[in-house]
């Protein structure tokens, strides 16, 4: 929790979590949005963020540049997120060469760094692949000698993306991204949708500086995945041993904090044909699961007058009630799916829907916690238009 005074403390909210960055701290110590800085061309752009004008995180006070988004929007970002230091850049070439090397063994030929758009035989990449009824998706593994079409950059579009790893099977296109250096939730979103639109697969492979004391950091949450048979799942890429480490089952038992899962360890293979499945997400919670009542923890919160809550409390009070006496209706499943940043995320969407609507069925709150803000948990390729027909239910968390 940080403290603001003045102008500051009415944006703090724009400083949050994984958001994208909206203000920043200029020269003089003002607040200043990143929308009311004047960008007449990218010259102009380019200056600003090369440090012609400094700016500063109200938080922890470290240089932030101005960043203009891909809708156009400015925002500001850490200079330190922007950039891998020397050991980090030579962790994540290993990281995409021992990724080449064992894809080879397992006889699929592949690419690194390869420009996207591109078009492959003369097809682009973006156009609608051709769906069979009932078809299935085949062993990940070529046959021996067998040679994938040739990739060729779509100069049309222009430099958009790189692939760390790129390569084909069948009639589809797969992409590794071996991400090592910190990304922020609307870069991510973005990229995710960049490949749903270009009709590529993409896995996502966390490097070791996504690991605290060997449990996956609070950072790493965003890179959230689901599989049927591993569930919400991060899979970590360790180019030493040539391996995936894969975090599954995770979820959030409240009113522990901790994320839980379990951890096993994978060859390459054997990792792709798991992630090869059908990766939709469940649209609702199954039900008839034992119940957590959160009326003591809530109290501890309340005692230690915690603003979210103390605001939570003022909002029941006007509607006639108190907050520790929650209705049963409001209580949580005692498994809860990773798909917030902290499980009381959860909580308050319910709150939140509770106050909007004056009551909360079972089928709805189903619903209600298994939406999510993570890019990769909305994972269907999408269709020719380059719009995902999958809507999130939360808006709010971090």
């Amino acid at each position: 929790m940080w403290i603001f005074s003045g102008q500051a403390a009415a944006l703090a909210y724009l400083v949050r979590g994984d958001q994208n960055m909206y203000a920043a701290l200029d020269e003089r110590g003002q607040l200043t949005q990143a929308a009311t800085q004047v960008i007449e061309s990218e010259a102009d752009l380019r200056a600003k963020a090369g440090g012609a004008a400094h700016f500063y995180c109200p938080r922890c006070r470290q240089p932030v540049q101005l960043v203009r988004a891909r809708t156009g929007r400015p925002f500001f970002r850490h200079v330190g997120r922007t950039g891998l230091g020397p050991n980090e850049t030579a962790r994540h070439r290993a990281g995409k060469q021992t990724l080449q090397q064992e894809l080879a063994a397992l006889q699929v030929v592949s690419e690194l760094e390869v420009v996207l758009p591109l078009k492959v035989a003369g097809a682009e990449v973006d156009s609608p692949a051709e769906k069979r009824p009932g078809e299935v998706v085949a062993p990940l593994v070529t046959a021996a000698g067998a040679q994938p079409r040739p990739l060729q950059q779509d100069a049309r579009e222009g430099e958009q993306r790189r692939a760390d790893v790129l390569w084909q099977h069948g009639a589809h296109l797969w992409a590794f991204e071996f991400q090592c250096a910190p990304l922020e939730l609307a870069e991510l979103r973005q990229r995710h949708e960049d490949y749903q639109r270009w009709r590529i697969r993409e896995q996502w492979l966390l490097g070791a500086t996504y690991l605290s004391q060997r449990r996956p950091s609070q950072g790493a949450l965003k890179f959230m995945a689901y599989q049927a048979h591993w569930g919400y799942y991060l899979a970590f890429w360790q180019p030493e041993r040539r391996q995936i480490q894969l975090f599954y089952h995770c979820q959030f038992r409240p009113p522990r904090t901790q994320l839980l899962y379990q951890v096993r360890m994978l060859s390459l293979g054997e990792f792709l044909q798991g992630a090869s499945q059908n990766r939709r997400p469940p649209a609702q919670l199954p039900p008839n699961q034992p119940w957590f009542d959160p009326r003591p923890w809530l109290g501890q919160q309340l005692a230690l007058k915690q603003p979210r809550w103390l605001t939570y409390q003022g909002r029941c009070y006007q509607q006639g009630w108190d907050l520790q006496k929650l209705p049963t209706a409001l209580w949580l499943p005692q498994c809860l799916p990773p798909v917030v940043g902290h499980w009381p995320d959860l909580l308050g969407r319910q709150l939140d829907y509770w106050f909007a609507t004056g009551g909360l069925t079972r089928s709805q709150q189903r619903h209600l916690l298994s939406g999510s803000r993570w890019p990769l948990l909305t994972t269907e390729l999408a269709p020719s238009s380059g719009r995902s027909q999958q809507k999130n239910h939360c808006r709010r968390e971090q």
